[in-house]
């Protein structure tokens, strides 16, 4: 029989358990409750994240109700942009694109693709 110089390594243990899955129910009470929780949405945290992600404002640090919300005076404006998939996509002046395809007429004119 052989003879080893090193010795065998022995299996780590894990570290933690998977963590157990929450489900929920529709009609459960609790679940009901946890769904109307909306205190979340209250934190900068949040507030920043959804701003950075464009589905809300950002935080403007002091909230008073008395103040007016700012709307955007100027009007978006976009340019046409050509794909090499062979379609035109609208890119917004802040630099988002419009998921809708459009394809270019022998006028000129853009019209969405169906």
């Amino acid at each position: 029989m052989p003879w080893w110089l090193f010795k065998k390594s022995q299996p780590k243990n894990p570290v933690a358990e998977a963590p157990a899955a929450v489900t929920y129910s529709i009609g459960e009470e609790k679940t009901e409750q946890i769904l109307k929780d909306s205190s979340h949405k209250e934190t900068a945290d949040y507030q920043a994240a959804m701003a950075l992600f464009g589905n809300e404002k950002a935080p403007t640090g002091k909230s008073n109700s008395t103040q007016e919300t700012e709307e955007p005076s100027e009007v978006l404006n976009f340019e046409w942009i050509a794909h090499t998939d062979g379609y035109h996509y609208k890119k917004m002046n802040d630099g988002k694109f419009e998921p809708t395809p459009y394809v270019k007429n022998s006028d000129g004119d853009y019209v969405p693709y169906s």
